[in-house]
């Protein structure tokens, strides 16, 4: 399947290191096709509303979710899994 293809507005996207970087980048360009749900996941809980309000500030219908957490723990999988 292609880009093209996804069905944008049904999708949900996950992006762990999502309050800067690369990350942010992309999921700031995944709003314009029509993504309407974004997961943000990140250790520092400041960064990360910020990145969440920056983004939901680019779009109407838009829901962002944030998740701090520390991917270099063990439970964290489970953590943003049971958060999910």
């Amino acid at each position: 399947m292609s880009l093209p293809e996804l069905d944008f507005d049904a999708s949900t996207a996950l992006f762990t290191g999502g309050s800067s970087g690369i990350c942010r980048a992309i999921a700031k360009e995944l709003v314009a096709p029509g993504v309407h749900q974004l997961i943000l996941v990140a250790r520092i809980e400041d960064k990360l509303t910020n990145t969440a309000d920056d983004i939901k500030a680019s779009t109407t219908g838009l829901t962002v979710r944030t998740i701090t957490a520390d991917l270099t723990s063990r439970d964290a999988p489970e953590k943003i899994q049971q958060d999910i």
